[in-house]
């Protein structure tokens, strides 16, 4: 009787999370696109500017520096992907995946030596208010940046 159960049980948690994913998927699947085309639209850009004559080893620490941000908005869409197991506004959805698009189209033009500065305060920009949105981003009595003793000083 009790494995009727438990297999009742395993069925119906499997079909929520079935019916959960599906309801989540086109969120996650364009998170992930638009941050490629982003990239693309970035490479593209930085690609058409001028290229400036430039110290060769000056260009190899701005691309690890590139590669460091690329990293940064691999974690970020993946944290993304992790934030959307919960319920979550549109508006804040999309506000967060604007700030993960800019991110990765900054990178693509910082990696190209085009524009760096502006490129630069457009990815801390959004970095800045990534980390905004994610501290306001409230769920109940649950936050990004909560942890448990931070809950009894409330």
């Amino acid at each position: 009787m009790a494995s009727v159960i438990t297999a009742g049980v395993g069925t119906t948690r499997r079909a929520a999370a079935q019916a959960h994913w599906q309801a989540r998927w086109p969120r996650v699947t364009l998170t992930w696109a638009g941050a490629l085309l982003a990239a693309g639209t970035g490479w593209v850009i930085a690609a058409a500017a001028q290229p400036t004559a430039v110290d060769p080893e000056l260009t190899l620490l701005i691309r690890g520096m590139a590669g460091i941000k690329a990293l940064m908005v691999t974690v970020l869409l993946a944290a993304l992907t992790w934030r959307t197991r919960w319920r979550l506004s549109t508006p804040l959805w999309v506000a967060y995946v604007t700030g993960a698009w800019s991110m990765a189209f900054a990178t693509m033009l910082i990696w190209h030596y085009a524009f760096i500065g502006p490129a630069a305060i457009f990815f801390h920009a959004a970095e800045l208010t990534l980390l905004v949105l994610a501290w306001r981003d409230g769920r109940g009595n649950f936050s990004l940046l909560d942890y448990p003793g931070r809950r009894l000083h409330r």
